[in-house]
């Protein structure tokens, strides 16, 4: 009886682990600068374009919308009549939360620290998914570009490392 008992806390305990683990992810990306005015920048869609993938891969492995931030550009959804169909999200539905700033790095992971947002806090069982559309090295010192300039990697693991989930790291490694 007793190992039937503790058999079946065990099962409790894992089971409360397994479907309370909450999964957030960041996603961080500019749009390269357009050399030619009047045309598309064939950069500046991809940027969206992979933004938008990974925004809807996220969700289709179990990450709930309200739960992805989105730091685009300037904070608005790219926009062109040019743009297939395929990477726009659903009418009414807007995935940029912000604009690519170092300002909103940190209070967006302020928020998520101090629970600021009335979203749950992260927690050790949790995931945080983390990705960039690009980084730079620049003599081995990496750093992700910004609007207004860069955050290297040092100075954003700072603002990471103070959630105690767990962390997944996906930058995209472009050279210009």
């Amino acid at each position: 009886m007793k190992n039937t008992i503790l058999i079946l806390l065990l099962f409790m305990g894992i089971n409360t682990t397994i479907f309370s683990q909450k999964k957030y992810a960041v996603l961080i990306a500019i749009q390269p600068a357009q050399t030619e005015i009047g045309t598309i920048n064939t950069k500046h869609a991809q940027c969206w374009i992979e933004t938008f993938l990974m925004w809807e891969k996220l969700q289709k492995q179990g990450y709930a919308p309200q739960n992805i931030h989105v730091l685009f550009n300037k904070g608005t959804d790219y926009q062109s009549p040019s743009i297939a169909d395929r990477y726009k999200p659903d009418i009414g539905i807007i995935i940029s939360d912000a604009a690519a700033t170092k300002a909103n790095i940190i209070n967006l992971f302020e928020s998520l620290k101090n629970d600021l947002s009335n979203k749950a806090k992260p927690s050790k069982t949790d995931t945080l998914f983390i990705w960039s559309y690009e980084k730079f090295n620049a003599n081995n010192n990496y750093s992700i570009p910004l609007l207004n300039g860069n955050i290297n990697m040092k100075e954003f693991s700072k603002f990471t490392n103070a959630l105690p989930a767990y962390k997944i790291l996906n930058v995209n490694n472009k050279h210009h």
